[in-house]
């Protein structure tokens, strides 16, 4: 969705800018042009121009139209998806020093015990599922192997290593965010 309003936004800007260079040269040269119903030979064939505007708009409507079944494909595979990371999201929520319990998890981390991080990551990395092929794109793929070995790492952990929780909950959070997206595209 985004990706179509900044195309939408630049072809209207450049329309735009075509107007306005258009409207400084016939206006210094030709006083005529602007006129709709002049007889100048340099008139401006509005009918053409807006034919063009239409055109262009029916062409992104119909491109929107023909990708929908594959956007709304890909929609529903995510959304599937973030469902099966039930396990990624409570080891998201329990590295999170938003809420209470990513406090009180932090605090046993500092402390030494990595206990409880390690079996709730050990959790989400045996119920991680794999990406399904309608999202395996390479840059999501090289961002859930990025997720999955911080996931890994937080399973194998014997003692506390400073950094390696935000880390871990930024590569996991950034993967579950495009997902996310994915799943709110149609």
């Amino acid at each position: 969705m985004k990706n179509t309003i900044l195309a939408l936004v630049i072809a209207i800007g450049l329309v735009c800018l075509f107007f306005v260079g258009a409207a400084a040269g016939f206006d210094a040269a030709h006083q005529d042009a602007w006129k709709l119903f002049s007889d100048s030979t340099f008139r401006i064939q509005w009918e053409v121009l807006l034919t063009g505007i239409v055109a262009i708009a029916g062409a992104m409507w119909a491109y929107r139209g023909a990708t929908y079944d594959i956007r709304h494909k890909t929609a529903v595979s995510a959304a599937g998806y973030l469902q099966d990371c039930f396990e990624v999201h409570q080891l998201l929520e329990a590295i999170d020093p938003a809420t209470k319990m990513g406090r009180e998890i932090q605090r046993l981390y500092e402390n030494g015990d990595v206990k409880l991080v390690k079996r709730v990551a050990n959790d989400a990395f045996e119920a991680m599922p794999k990406l399904p092929a309608d999202l395996a794109t390479k840059k999501n793929i090289d961002m859930y192997r990025k997720a999955r070995s911080q996931v890994l790492l937080l399973s194998t952990l014997d003692k506390p290593r400073e950094g390696v929780l935000k880390k871990a909950r930024g590569e996991i959070q950034r993967f579950i965010n495009v997902m996310e997206n994915y799943a709110d595209e149609v």
